[in-house]
């Protein structure tokens, strides 16, 4: 095996020993040692301007107008902040006349959006539950009381058909350490997103851009992620979205008073 040479310098001496390349030998000669300790401050004054060439710091300023940020999903309770998959965040930048353009706005639940769950209503989203039996864990903390859950768990045996609570189009099928397998499905006029989460495997065939309609099987419960393997069941959470490309953002609604 090759091994490229070693590029450090001892400052302390011994016979025998090297100095950024010199020997150094006891001289025989007052000649000869002073040539030695000649070389020797030459070859320490060298490394050292070696050091400080390699070690200075040289400050930069850039223009940033992305940065990366962990996939997050506050809104919807199961935040893909724990995949460590990377996403560019949009950040203010400059706009025209240097102005900063606004980075997009958090989603506001409107009364239009309550009355029109109110009026569809949602299906429970696990097959074979009834809405009465779904335990409201919306306003729960997770993580040792750290985080809001704002989502319902919705208990069933692994390979329980996760169906569609409402009509929509597949927005994306996304795996992260804390949810595990999800979907995020988009409502009919971009506001609604409904989230899926700690599938055990998805329906054959589902893609992105796909159309359902309510009831349909998007997948089987089961406990990937982070879920207790001893205890498979679906994550459902609901959020309003400001921008539909953006569906790991929005603000939680609690779908329990909905459910049909």
């Amino acid at each position: 095996m090759r091994v490229a040479p070693a590029s450090f310098c001892f400052l302390g001496l011994a016979a025998g020993s090297a100095a950024c390349g010199i020997e150094y030998r006891p001289a025989k000669t007052g000649a000869d040692s002073a040539r030695a300790v000649a070389a020797l401050a030459a070859a320490r004054a060298e490394s050292a301007a070696a050091f400080r060439r390699a070690n200075t710091r040289v400050d930069t300023v850039v223009r940033v107008d992305t940065v990366f940020v962990r996939d997050t999903l506050p809104a919807l309770g199961e935040a893909p902040t724990d995949s460590l998959t990377l996403r560019p965040a949009v950040v203010p930048r400059a706009g025209a006349g240097g102005a900063a353009t606004s980075a997009p706005q958090t989603a506001v639940v409107t009364n239009a959006d309550l009355a029109a769950l109110q009026t569809r209503g949602l299906l429970v989203p696990v097959q074979g539950v009834r809405a009465a039996d779904v335990p409201d864990t919306f306003n729960e903390r997770r993580g040792g009381g750290t985080r809001p859950h704002e989502a319902l768990d919705i208990l069933a045996p692994r390979g329980t058909p996760v169906i569609a609570a409402d009509d929509g189009r597949v927005t994306k099928l996304f795996t992260s350490k804390a949810g595990g397998l999800t979907v995020y499905v988009l409502a009919p006029g971009d506001r609604l997103m409904s989230y899926y989460a700690h599938l055990d495997h998805y329906r054959e065939g589902l893609a992105e851009g796909q159309a359902v309609r309510r009831g349909d099987v998007l997948g089987y419960v089961g406990s990937t992620g982070d879920a207790d393997a001893n205890a498979p069941h679906l994550h459902f959470a609901l959020a309003v979205v400001s921008d539909p490309h953006r569906w790991w953002a929005g603000t939680p609604i609690d779908p329990k008073p909905y459910l049909r």
